[in-house]
């Protein structure tokens, strides 16, 4: 007999014991009232103790748990070279629309800025003599304890003819730069060969239906976006090659996984990843070509002007444009950030008085950073596994969903969060050969998984 057998034996029908309790208050008055009594006491009680110990862990809950970031009213004004407002001005912070300057050229609202020194200000007024200005506004702490930082930003615009000289000597750039890079070799990620793996073995009912659903509404999602964004779909051969195939997971939807091959300064790589079903066929197809970007090196060409550097928008594909939030990796130097450059409508490489190119020279190619010189999540840091048996042929080592990069025959290095739990996947283009959760231990320097001993035999 089990617990739950045993409890149903103790079970008390209700309507006997409402009638014993109805009986013994009418036969005791007095014991009726000294319960109610007693029920008050202890009501008080429990109350005083929980003040009590609010009023005790208060001070340890407010020193302990994080303070949300802190409320910013932004004011704007806008105004010309006079001093005049100027009403309808759009307003953009942070590189996102916020609406328009009201009759008196005026714009406020309560915003929050997490993890932020300083925020970018646009303001923009069309028409026949079109106006432009900006700032870089920096957010201090709060005083007094408060929360709320009230920002007042009067900014000037000016005429945009001001800004053509800085364009047209940008653009200029963009026309000369190949001729001056003929030694470099350029790598033109505007074409993608996209390809689909066959139906893998099937057997249970919940991975057919995430198959069909991979094959009726996935699969077009995923051409779709690759084509609104910019990517030319092309024939075997191109540059990017991505191969997508689905690998069912008994009672489970499944993953998604994609092959991924790029050309880079002459030598192919390989890299591969693995997605989830999402709730909808465009957020799974939006998460896989967001993971894709996330391994390719995108080259960006660098110039100098005076004493700073400029970034150039990869003319070979708009699917990849350029993000001020973009790290660009430097040779034998810490990478460098881009900045938005307000005035002359550019990006800016910080390099802190630190030469961007090599050997001092004015103008380079750099690339992005990826996964291999970054981590996927913020607060995440590099592991190792060590599996003495190996993997079998043909297949990869997954942690939570990103491929894991051998240094030996049996040493993984990965990216993981310290002492959370992940998901160790090994698996070939097919099917999931084994999947296993473990646990990363910043105490451990190097995990060992030895339960698949038997797998890498196969």
């Amino acid at each position: 007999m089990d617990f739950y057998e045993d409890v149903e034996q103790w079970d008390y029908p209700e309507e006997a014991l409402s009638q014993e309790k109805m009986g013994a208050e009418k036969a005791h008055p007095k014991r009726r009232a000294y319960g109610l009594y007693l029920k008050r006491l202890c009501l008080g009680l429990t109350v005083g103790a929980l003040f009590a110990g609010v009023s005790i862990l208060t001070p340890y809950v407010l020193e302990t748990t994080h303070a949300p970031p802190p409320t910013v009213f932004l004011e704007i004004k806008a105004l010309d070279q006079a001093g005049h407002p100027i009403a309808g001005a759009e307003v953009i912070v942070d590189q996102k629309k916020w609406g328009v300057t009201d009759a008196f050229g005026e714009w406020r609202r309560y915003m929050e800025f997490p993890k932020r020194d300083q925020i970018s200000i646009e303001l923009k007024k069309n028409g026949l003599s079109p106006l432009e200005g900006g700032k870089r506004v920096p957010l201090k702490k709060p005083k007094d304890n408060t929360r709320d930082i009230k920002l007042k930003v009067p900014i000037r615009l000016q005429k945009v003819q001001k800004l053509k000289r800085a364009k047209a000597l940008h653009q200029g750039k963009v026309e000369t730069f190949a001729s001056g890079l003929k030694g470099e070799p350029k790598d033109r990620y505007d074409q993608l060969y996209l390809s689909f793996h066959k139906k893998a073995k099937i057997t249970d009912q919940s991975s057919l239906h995430f198959y069909n659903r991979y094959r009726t509404q996935v699969i077009s999602k995923i051409e779709h976006a690759f084509q609104s964004q910019g990517m030319t779909l092309a024939a075997k051969g191109a540059p990017l090659q991505l191969e997508i195939s689905y690998l069912p997971q008994k009672g489970r939807s499944g993953f998604i996984r994609g092959d991924l091959h790029y050309l880079k300064q002459g030598k192919w790589h390989h890299r591969a990843f693995l997605r989830r079903f999402h709730k909808t066929a465009e957020d799974t197809a939006m998460d896989l070509i967001n993971t894709f970007k996330a391994h390719i090196p995108i080259p960006i060409d660098v110039y100098q002007e005076k004493d700073r550097f400029y970034a150039l928008t990869p003319q070979s594909s708009p699917f990849w444009g350029l993000s001020s939030q973009w790290l660009l990796k430097r040779p034998q130097m810490e990478p460098a950030p881009l900045q938005w450059d307000l005035k002359t409508k550019r990006l800016e490489l910080i390099t802190l008085g630190q030469p961007a190119c090599a050997d001092g020279k004015p103008r380079c190619t750099l690339r992005t950073l990826t996964l291999d010189d970054k981590p996927p999540h913020n607060g995440w840091v590099k592991g190792a596994l060590r599996l003495p048996a190996g993997i079998p042929k043909g297949a990869t080592l997954f942690v939570s969903g990103f491929a894991a990069e051998a240094k030996s025959q049996d040493i993984w290095e990965f990216w993981g969060k310290p002492d959370a739990k992940a998901n160790l996947t090994i698996a070939n283009q097919k099917e999931i050969l084994l999947r296993k959760q473990i646990r990363m231990n910043p105490d451990v320097p190097t995990l060992v998984v030895t339960e698949h001993a038997r797998l890498a035999k196969r």
